[in-house]
């Protein structure tokens, strides 16, 4: 089976990017952090939505030089294509059942709200990295909007930074959500 990771970066009050901005994360999400004591295993393919692969294609470094990255659209590759990217119009599920086929063991998500969304609402992301910047943004661009469906989830390791940083690991609960 393919096991998805959400990986993400959000101010303490849930935001990705703050209102009127046109950055993808925070901070870029490339700060980098001292190695946590349990190290997880690294994603074989990396999993972006538009608006991700666009700032990709834009940075400066790639950002993934290790891992096969997945474009995931809604509609067919745009004009503007990347040698480093792979497209894809299938759905979540379908691309998850095409990369087991594969044997593909790790995927991680590292897009915006809507490809997280989408992914949550399918049910489909089995652990959440997520990263809690020291910020209180107020507003922007939330995890999630309206209509996300509540999930349990189980805390598995917590990380604290000097720069007040907090990097949490939770993996999807089975007990699901009391009524």
């Amino acid at each position: 089976m393919t096991s998805v990771v959400c990986s993400v970066t959000v101010s303490l009050d849930g935001f990705l990017i703050p209102p009127g901005s046109a950055r993808e994360e925070i901070d870029g999400g490339r700060t980098p952090l001292p190695e946590p004591g349990d190290r997880l295993p690294a994603p074989e393919v990396i999993i972006v939505g538009r608006h991700t692969a666009a700032a990709a294609r834009r940075a400066a470094h790639w950002p993934w030089p290790q891992q096969t990255v997945i474009a995931l659209l809604h509609s067919e590759s745009p004009a503007e294509r990347d040698a480093r990217l792979c497209y894809s119009t299938e759905t979540p599920s379908g691309l998850l059942a095409r990369l087991q086929r594969d044997g593909i063991t790790r995927a991680q998500l590292a897009g915006g709200s809507t490809l997280i969304s989408v992914f949550h609402a399918a049910g489909l992301i089995d652990e959440w990295l997520l990263r809690v910047a020291p910020v209180l943004l107020g507003g922007g661009r939330p995890l999630f909007g309206p209509g996300t469906h509540p999930s349990t989830l189980a805390l598995v390791h917590a990380w604290g930074y000097p720069d007040g940083t907090v990097r949490l690991h939770y993996r999807r609960g089975d007990a699901g959500i009391p009524a």
